[in-house]
């Protein structure tokens, strides 16, 4: 079966997933995680794109960003991910990729689509439960949208942005947002899109 066509839209935001060559781990060490995340901060504004928000899991990774090119994604993942490999490859003396094959991508609707999208993969490392809540793991963007912390190479999006008229506002309603849990259908819309490099949206956005 052919594999399904990705749609880049220059401007709007992308679900990117990257998974470790048959699901097996790809982050090691904290040293690791803070590695890709220095590469994202080094690259993105360089390959155009914006990243809104990340979750690195032990054997993959989510990243929510807007790329203003349409090999921007393209041109991001490539950099950043061989680089890593080269990084991690030289420190265990191993060889080879650690990565499943080319990322997937999902556009996201902003109008109903993309805090849930945003919150999905925030919440990953609590439904895997590698912990009990969503800020005891330090290796998503959530402490930067619902705490005072931030990383310089995050950019706001205007949902994110709208929902309050300060920083203060915007963290306490992501806050609570965290109180509501996502439906079944919100969790196999998301990741039906995601395997699929499908749009995610409703059918409206879909149409």
């Amino acid at each position: 079966m052919p594999r399904a066509a990705r749609l880049i839209v220059p401007g709007e935001p992308h679900h990117v997933i990257q998974r470790g060559h048959n699901r097996a781990q790809t982050f090691f060490s904290a040293k690791d995680y803070q590695l890709y995340l220095g590469l994202l901060e080094q690259f993105a504004a360089a390959r155009e794109c914006a990243i809104h928000a990340f979750a690195l899991m032990p054997n993959h990774l989510h990243l929510l960003l807007t790329p203003y090119s349409k090999d921007a994604i393209s041109c991001l993942m490539a950099t950043v991910n061989q680089r890593f490999v080269q990084s991690v490859n030289r420190r265990l003396l191993r060889c080879g990729s650690l990565w499943q094959g080319r990322f997937k991508t999902s556009l996201v609707d902003t109008r109903s689509y993309f805090l849930t999208c945003q919150r999905y993969f925030e919440l990953n490392p609590v439904r895997a439960r590698l912990v009990g809540r969503a800020d005891e793991y330090p290796w998503t963007s959530f402490r930067s949208h619902a705490t005072e912390e931030s990383l310089s190479f995050l950019t706001p999006h205007d949902v994110y942005l709208r929902l309050g008229a300060n920083g203060f506002d915007r963290r306490q309603v992501y806050r609570f947002l965290f109180e509501q849990p996502l439906t079944q259908e919100e969790l196999d819309r998301i990741r039906v899109a995601a395997a699929g490099n499908r749009p995610l949206g409703d059918e409206e956005f879909l149409e």
